[in-house]
């Protein structure tokens, strides 16, 4: 399996020029992505460059619990499943679990998010320390789910999703966990690139 990187690039300012995140790939298996339903009104066919998915690693929590995510940068919202899961596909999936964690806050509130590609995650929000590439990322928002919606773990290798999108698509400012990089002065400049 090769190895690609996620660059954020940081122009001026940081030590380093940039901040690498190995990506690894795996393959869809394409038939299940496809699903028959009384719903659903013509074909979908999702867009991907030789039926590859990609993702990275990432830390949560104070000892680290370690999650294999995708980078999304149609949203904002990061979530990984928690030991509330009940979904079948979580069990073969680390689950993260906030009483385990000494960083860990409860935000009180309930999340649900819809997914691109059909499906939803629904969950508690917290703060918690996010560790990407090195950085910590102190009280990151983010979503405990719960309620996975099977057809979003469907032939995929990843656990979760970090929302890279700047826009503030659910509740707060403060759930892009590149914003708060920025903010924090984790970057020097909000500019990021995959290659």
């Amino acid at each position: 399996m090769r190895i690609v990187c996620i660059a954020l690039i940081a122009l001026a300012g940081v030590a380093a020029a940039k901040i690498s995140i190995p990506l690894r790939k795996d393959r869809i298996i394409m038939s299940n992505l496809f699903h028959s339903s009384s719903e659903e009104v013509g074909q979908t066919i999702p867009l991907n460059y030789t039926q590859l998915q990609y993702f990275g690693n990432i830390t949560i929590g104070t000892p680290p619990q370690t999650f294999r995510v995708i980078f999304d940068t149609a949203s904002n919202l990061t979530w990984v499943p928690s030991v509330g899961c009940s979904v079948e596909q979580c069990q073969d999936r680390p689950l993260y679990d906030n009483r385990h964690s000494s960083t860990y806050g409860a935000y009180g509130i309930w999340v649900t998010a819809p997914y691109i590609g059909g499906g939803a995650i629904t969950g508690t929000a917290a703060y918690e320390t996010i560790t990407i590439a090195g950085i910590n990322v102190t009280n990151q928002l983010f979503v405990e789910a719960t309620v996975i919606d099977p057809k979003i773990y469907n032939g995929v290798a990843f656990d979760g999703s970090i929302g890279l999108s700047i826009e503030s698509l659910y509740l707060s400012q403060h759930w892009s966990i590149f914003d708060n990089m920025f903010i924090n002065h984790l970057l020097p400049e909000p500019v990021f690139a995959f290659y």
